[in-house]
């Protein structure tokens, strides 16, 4: 009888030790799972963002083709991106502005 009872202890002892290895497990990848979900919708956030963004300037440059003000939108680009300016124009900049 006393090697029976040692026989089924030692099982469930090897037996509770397996299930806290496995519940271990699942917890890890729980926690892992969530931290790359949170990490996903982060960058779903920023993709979202850069659509919207993009979204807005097609619709604006849609509004510039039907409203047939080409000419507008070059002078705005050569102004704000390549730093052109006008025959006689000065431009100034804040300085002050990024402090």
């Amino acid at each position: 009888m006393g090697a029976l009872k040692t026989k089924k202890r030692k099982t469930s002892i090897i037996l509770t030790a397996g299930l806290l290895v496995l519940v271990c497990y699942f917890v890890v990848s729980f926690i892992s799972l969530q931290s790359k979900i949170n990490d996903e919708k982060r960058e779903l956030a920023v993709v979202n963002e850069k659509c919207d963004a993009q979204d807005f300037e097609n619709s604006e440059l849609e509004r510039i083709l039907k409203d047939g003000n080409e000419l507008e939108y070059i002078e705005r680009i050569a102004r704000d991106e390549l730093g052109y300016a006008m025959p006689g124009e000065r431009v100034y900049s804040d300085i002050s502005a990024g402090k």
